[in-house]
């Protein structure tokens, strides 16, 4: 069951003092997704699980991020590759609910562990030089995908699988980007779907996820001008930094910062 915020919920939102690095996280997270067209979630939901807690980011991303990227979401689809996004999209959403059902059991601490980890590594490996060189292949989409539903149900982070699968591989940035919004964008519905059956939509996260949703939606738009000024190599290697620096500063050891 849903359980919609009254104003009293975005009255104490808005008063605690956290509020403030919520939305500066927010303003970051959402330059990286109009600028790459993925890694909002690495940025967001680590950080923002560091302020609050691993639900509360989880929930509160998927309404900004799916509210603010909606217009989006037209190009992506027109300018896709389908036959790269729909067996990687069809695997993640058999997936996503094991992920639910981590993100829902898991302890908080170990969770957000978890998450800088899973980011490192993934910095580590694109970082590196590792490639993709193979024709993209229909069995190395499915299983992006599958991979992908797990991350995002447990951390909305469905991003990296199918970033070293397409990112990694001989796809120029736009076409990249254009996947990568669109499978994420129909991941991010599967996501919704899967978070209201296993009663995790609250009133705190929704008002924050609200509340976030229009200083993150003017970020988005900074970021997507700043792309076209960008080159492929400026593009991957600017998305690298922003990523990794989140990962770290995300750790439990720097709570106290942001709390």
């Amino acid at each position: 069951m849903i359980e919609l915020p009254n104003l009293a919920t975005f009255s104490t939102v808005m008063a605690e003092p956290r509020f403030i690095a919520g939305v500066g996280a927010a303003v970051l997270a959402g330059i990286v997704r109009g600028f790459s067209g993925f890694g909002s979630a690495l940025i967001y939901v680590p950080l923002m699980a560091a302020i609050y807690d691993p639900k509360i980011a989880t929930v509160s991303f998927v309404i900004a991020d799916y509210l603010s990227m909606s217009p989006y979401f037209v190009q992506a689809f027109r300018k896709c590759h389908w036959r790269d996004v729909l067996p990687a999209f069809l695997a993640a959403a058999t997936t996503v609910p094991l992920g639910t059902m981590l993100q829902k059991t898991a302890d908080p601490i170990a969770l957000r562990w978890g998450m800088a980890a899973f980011v490192t590594l993934f910095v580590v490996l694109l970082a590196a030089g590792w490639r993709y060189h193979s024709k993209p292949n229909m069995a190395g989409a499915i299983g992006a995908g599958a991979l992908s539903g797990i991350a995002g149900g447990a951390t909305q982070m469905s991003g990296p699988p199918l970033i070293l699968f397409w990112l990694s591989g001989p796809h120029p940035a736009p076409a990249v980007r254009f996947n990568l919004m669109a499978c994420l964008a129909l991941i991010g519905f599967t996501l919704v779907l899967s978070y209201a059956i296993q009663d995790l939509f609250k009133a705190t996260p929704i008002a924050l996820g609200l509340l976030l949703w229009p200083i993150y939606i003017v970020s988005v738009f900074l970021g997507a001008t700043l792309f076209g000024r960008t080159s492929d190599r400026s593009y991957r290697r600017i998305a690298y930094l922003i990523i990794a620096a989140s990962a770290v500063f995300s750790l439990p050891l720097f709570d106290s910062w942001f709390r």
